[in-house]
């Protein structure tokens, strides 16, 4: 096992999401997620006596997923054959036609501010300022700070999860997950 992902995994498993946004992702527009990425500064074991906390300001913008069948993502490039190999497998099970959705994300960091407080007194009072904006889209993420990056992708990773049956739901309402039969995909 390599150590870099050992050091992943660890810190996927210490991110936890203290406040979700109250929305799921938009299934017909772009959601623009304001986050606030909290963590005990990497130094904090070698400083005694002293509390701080790191605060990360950013936001994620969620473009409108797009309905994607295998065969299209199996013309993306930048794959391994590996990669196309599963690519194949997912159309030979389920049609070339079978559509997924395709979700695309961009990290627009804002501010980073060392505060001199505790963890769980930074964490209340961003906790307040949101309730008091009453912004829906806000959310509160504690991670690990030399692998805030990680802590922010398993935050995606959750919120897609979270939103995916809803968009489908949606989606399908309007029928836009009916494959035509008049189109071929090769």
């Amino acid at each position: 096992m390599d150590i870099d992902d050992e050091r992943i995994r660890e810190a996927v498993r210490r991110t936890e999401i203290l406040r979700a946004p109250k929305q799921s992702l938009s299934t017909f527009g772009t959601t623009n997620i304001y986050y606030y990425l909290v963590t005990e500064p990497v130094y904090s074991e070698l400083v005694k006596n002293v509390t701080e906390t790191v605060v990360r300001e950013g936001r994620v913008i969620a473009e409108k997923p797009r309905i994607v069948t295998p065969y299209y993502l199996s013309r993306l490039e930048g794959f391994s054959s590996e990669a196309r190999r599963y690519f194949g497998a997912l159309i030979k099970a389920h049609g070339p036609n079978a559509p997924g959705l395709f979700y695309t994300y961009k990290n627009e960091p804002k501010e980073l501010n060392i505060v001199s407080d505790t963890l769980r007194s930074v964490i209340e009072k961003i906790s307040a300022e949101i309730d008091k904006r009453g912004d829906l889209l806000a959310s509160i993420i504690k991670g690990e700070d030399e692998m805030w990056d990680v802590s922010l992708m398993k935050f995606i990773y959750e919120i897609t999860r979270g939103s995916l049956r809803d968009n489908v739901s949606q989606l399908g309402a309007k029928g836009l997950l009916d494959i035509d039969s008049r189109y071929g995909c090769c």
